[in-house]
C-alpha cells in the first residue's frame, strides 16, 4: 500500500462509520472482548479498509468519518498532536521520535492521537513512508489529510481532526516538542473531575538550547528523571505571555462543540488567540497551572507565514493583537470585537473539519479560514 490514511484502536462497544455522499458506505461495530485496530491505506485512488490487517472493502473516496461509542469517557485523556513533516529537519525527527517513545509508557487511560497533514505532492516521500510505517506500530491512532500545495500548514485544521480520533470528553492538544511527565497529566485531569473545562499546566515555557536537548535526549524518560533534568535548567529567558488555548491545553468536549473548533487559518498563528476569546466570551471556567515544562530545541523554519487575508480577518472579526507591553497577558491590552462571534462559531460547527476541504475548492487559499463567510 501506498499512504495510511487512518489508525483507529477500536474496544468492545464502540463503532465507526465511513459515509460518502452522505450515505454509509462501511460500518462495524466492535463488541469482543479483544481490541481491534482499523485502518485504510490509499492505493492509486482507491482507499482499502483493513481489521486488524485482513482487507474488508475498498471505497473510492471517503466524505467524513463517524464514530459512536456506548462509554464516551472510555479514556480519562484524548491526547492529540498535530503533525506536519514536510521540511522536518534532522532536530524535528529527534523530537518526534523521542515523544513517540514516550507512547508505550502512557497511562493506558489516556489516549494517544497523531492529525497529520501534508501535502503529498511536496512532502518527501521516503519520510512519509518510514513516518507510516513507524505509526503503524506506536500506542496511537492516526489521521492523514493530503492538503493543497499552494496552502500553508493549518495548525486549527489539524486540532478539528480530534473528533474523527478521540474516545475521551477531555480533549488535550500537545506538542511533539514538548513532553508532559505523568503527574502533570493526572493533575489537568483531575481539574476536569472538580469542574474546570480548560486546563493549561504553564504560564511559561522553557526553551532549551541544543545542548540541553541532547542531554535529555539520553535521559531516562520518567517522572523522576524528568524532575531532576529540568531542576538543572537555567530558566533567566525573558518571560512571555502565553495565550490559553495555544501550546499544551486541555479543553473539554463540550465547549469545541458548543464553539465549533479552532479557526482553521491558513498559515502561521492567530488560531490559538481567536479561541481564547471564545472563550473569555463564554466565561469558560478556566485553571492554568504553573508547571516548568521545557520546549525541545530544534531548528527555527526560514519564515512563518502570516498571510495578508489572516491579517485582515484579525482585524474585521477579532481585533486582537500583540502588544509589546503586555505583563500578564496576551490580551490585557486588546479591545476585542464580540459581535461576530455567534455567527462564526455557527459557521464552524457547519464547515470545520472537513476532510475534503481541500478538495472542493481551488480558490480556497484565497480565504483567511480556507473557506468563504457567509457574512
Amino acid at each position: 500500500m501506498d499512504k495510511l490514511y487512518y489508525k483507529l484502536t477500536l474496544y468492545s462497544g464502540c463503532n465507526i462509520q465511513i459515509l460518502f455522499e452522505n450515505i454509509i458506505v462501511f460500518e462495524y461495530e466492535h463488541n469482543d472482548i479483544e481490541n481491534m485496530i482499523i485502518t485504510i491505506w490509499k492505493n492509486n485512488e482507491l482507499f482499502y479498509i483493513y481489521l486488524n490487517g485482513n482487507e474488508m472493502t475498498y471505497i473510492s473516496n471517503y466524505d467524513n468519518i463517524v464514530l459512536a461509542t456506548k462509554k464516551s469517557d472510555y479514556y480519562k485523556l484524548s491526547i492529540n498532536y498535530p503533525l506536519s513533516i514536510n521540511g522536518f529537519t534532522k532536530s524535528h525527527f529527534e523530537n518526534w521520535n523521542n515523544i513517540a517513545s514516550t507512547f508505550s509508557i502512557i497511562n493506558d487511560k489516556y489516549q494517544i492521537n497523531i492529525q497529520h497533514l501534508d501535502s503529498l505532492k511536496t512532502t518527501n516521500i521516503e519520510n512519509m513512508k518510514a513516518l507510516d510505517k513507524k505509526i503503524i506500530n506506536l500506542n496511537c491512532n492516526y489521521i492523514f489529510v493530503d492538503k493543497m500545495k499552494s496552502c500553508y500548514f493549518n495548525l486549527g485544521y489539524c486540532r478539528n481532526l480530534y473528533k474523527y480520533l478521540s474516545w475521551s470528553d477531555n480533549i488535550v492538544f500537545s506538542d511533539i516538542d514538548i513532553y508532559v511527565p505523568h503527574d502533570i497529566l493526572t493533575n489537568i485531569y483531575n481539574k476536569t473531575v472538580e469542574g474546570y473545562d480548560v486546563v493549561k499546566p504553564y504560564k511559561n515555557i522553557i526553551y532549551t538550547t541544543p545542548e540541553q536537548k541532547q542531554e535529555w535526549l539520553k535521559t531516562t524518560i520518567n517522572d523522576d528523571n524528568y524532575s531532576n533534568f529540568i531542576s538543572n535548567i537555567n530558566d533567566n529567558l525573558n518571560k512571555k505571555c502565553f495565550s490559553v488555548s495555544g501550546g499544551i491545553v486541555l479543553i473539554k468536549k463540550h465547549i469545541l462543540e458548543l464553539i465549533g473548533g479552532f479557526n482553521e487559518i491558513n498559515g502561521y498563528g492567530f488560531e490559538d488567540r481567536f479561541m481564547d476569546i471564545h472563550l473569555l466570551h463564554h466565561e469558560t471556567k478556566t485553571y492554568i497551572y504553573d508547571y516548568k515544562l521545557f520546549h525541545l530545541y530544534h531548528n527555527q523554519p526560514k519564515q512563518k507565514i502570516i498571510s495578508k487575508t489572516a491579517l485582515k480577518y484579525n482585524t474585521k472579526y477579532y481585533n486582537c493583537f500583540h502588544h509589546s507591553n503586555n505583563k500578564n497577558s496576551i490580551h490585557e491590552h486588546c479591545e476585542h470585537i464580540t459581535q461576530f462571534l455567534p455567527l462564526i462559531e455557527s459557521f464552524h460547527k457547519e464547515t470545520n473539519g472537513n476532510l475534503v476541504l481541500f478538495k472542493q475548492n481551488s480558490n480556497i487559499y484565497k480565504y483567511a479560514t480556507l473557506k468563504k463567510l457567509p457574512f
